[in-house]
């Protein structure tokens, strides 16, 4: 542990990206796992809910990008729309939605209980991540997760509600604020950011979660993990860009067989999806581990287990 917290504390940047090298192929084999049960579970409920055959589904991208390009034309989308989506059957939107929420609590307490082992113990084993992610802890994130987006939702409510009040008085003012406030809301949230990593690693409760991430995470520091995840973004944006002109390259939509194409594009889009996922949990357990106190507990604990023994 004291490998990591060394580095940690010394370089962020180069802990999390020594700690992203040892658990990237984790993250990889992991990210499938979910990806699998998410595809035998999604896929009968998203086909139920719009009445879709398989072929629909596999050929959904292609159809909504001749609606993009019918928009483009000035054409009316609508009748497009219909053609694609139909009549839901309403009756398979909660089950997608539960499931959903279940999966990415369960996803995200699955990577962070993989980046704790590794970081106390040097065990990157996927059946220890996979035993400890059921843990009491997937309940402390849910209700993290609803008060962080209620709170989300109320900051931004509370934000236009004053921009509103103060463009009827004069609209330049209005505008200058608005548009550096913005910013100001996304630092303030990005603040509490943190509380999901101190949840799983240091098995806080929803409060001193809360708290944990407000006081470490400073507006200077909010203002650079922003930065960070434009950088980030942008980076990505362009690799995706060049990914997707190679996947056509390597599978021609016009003379394949679209099943074929609709793997290769979600292989690739698993592969994307694990970079980024992975660079985001490390950031976050990286930067929790340099704020926590975790080392003086793991010491007291080892000590207090060398004499019990």
């Amino acid at each position: 542990m004291k490998y990591y917290l060394a580095q940690f504390r010394d370089q962020v940047f180069n802990g999390s990206l020594s700690l992203y090298k040892r658990v990237f192929i984790q993250f990889l084999i992991l990210n499938i796992v979910i990806g699998l049960i998410s595809l035998v579970v999604y896929t009968p409920l998203v086909l139920k809910l719009f009445n879709w055959n398989f072929s629909d589904l596999v050929e959904f991208q292609t159809k909504m990008e001749e609606m993009g390009e019918l928009m483009k034309n000035g054409g009316d989308p609508s009748s497009a729309f219909e053609g694609i989506f139909g009549t839901p059957n309403y009756i398979y939107i909660l089950p997608l939605l539960l499931f959903g929420m279940f999966i990415g609590i369960w996803s995200m307490n699955l990577y962070y209980q993989l980046n704790d082992a590794e970081v106390r113990n040097s065990d990157r084993s996927i059946l220890t991540a996979l035993k400890n992610s059921f843990s009491p802890q997937l309940f402390t994130i849910l209700g993290f997760m609803i008060l962080y987006y209620l709170l989300s939702i109320a900051s931004f409510i509370i934000f236009m509600t004053v921009v509103v009040m103060i463009m009827q008085i004069t609209k330049v003012l209005g505008i200058i604020i608005g548009f550096i406030g913005f910013f100001f809301l996304l630092f303030f949230l990005l603040r509490f950011s943190l509380g999901f990593a101190a949840i799983v690693h240091g098995k806080m409760s929803i409060g001193e979660a809360f708290g944990f991430s407000f006081t470490h995470l400073t507006f200077k520091r909010a203002a650079m993990l922003l930065l960070m995840g434009i950088v980030t973004l942008v980076v990505m944006g362009i690799a995706s860009g060049l990914g997707g002109m190679l996947v056509h390259l390597i599978v021609n939509r016009e003379h394949s067989d679209p099943m074929t194409y609709y793997v290769v594009s979600q292989i690739f889009g698993t592969i994307m999806g694990v970079i980024v996922s992975t660079f985001i949990f490390t950031g976050s357990s990286a930067l929790y581990f340099r704020y926590s106190n975790d080392e003086d507990q793991y010491e007291t604990e080892l000590s207090e287990h060398l004499i019990n023994n």
